[in-house]
């Protein structure tokens, strides 16, 4: 993916991740808990949406997402019948999204778990990271 997140990408990930959002996932409280909650009023209805909008996107525009102007913006909200202030949010959501994912992308691995985690969830991951690490060179050991 690097540092330039596309509407591909973004497709990519949604493929992935669409079954896990449609599934009602037992209460928690973490931040995965938490991105959910945007998607559990009419989350299915929310997701065709967005799958509308990106099938209206040519290839081009979805590899080069800044470059979708406002008559752009029309036609894909014309041809993915959801109307143009839902197209105007999805790009607006997506630029917020891009700007996040290229934020995290030059950070560290423990910066990354402390914003996922805080500061005390940090505490909780590291021994299990360690153990993690233990079993994969125990594994590798083994196979040789």
């Amino acid at each position: 993916m690097g540092t330039n997140f596309t509407l591909d990408d973004l497709a990519a990930q949604l493929k992935i991740l669409k079954p896990w959002l449609l599934k009602r996932w037992p209460p928690r409280i973490d931040p995965v808990e938490e991105f959910l909650d945007y998607f559990r009023p009419g989350r299915a209805e929310l997701l065709a949406q967005l799958e509308m909008v990106l099938a209206a996107t040519e290839p081009s525009e979805r590899q080069n997402p800044s470059s979708i102007g406002p008559a752009e913006r029309e036609r894909i909200a014309a041809a993915s019948g959801v109307g143009l202030p839902a197209v105007e949010a999805f790009f607006a959501g997506f630029e917020r999204l891009r700007s996040r994912m290229e934020e995290l992308a030059g950070m560290s691995l423990f910066q990354r778990l402390g914003i996922s985690f805080g500061r005390s969830g940090l505490i909780i991951v590291l021994p299990w990271l360690f153990v993690i690490c233990l079993v994969m060179i125990v594994a590798r050991v083994a196979l040789k």
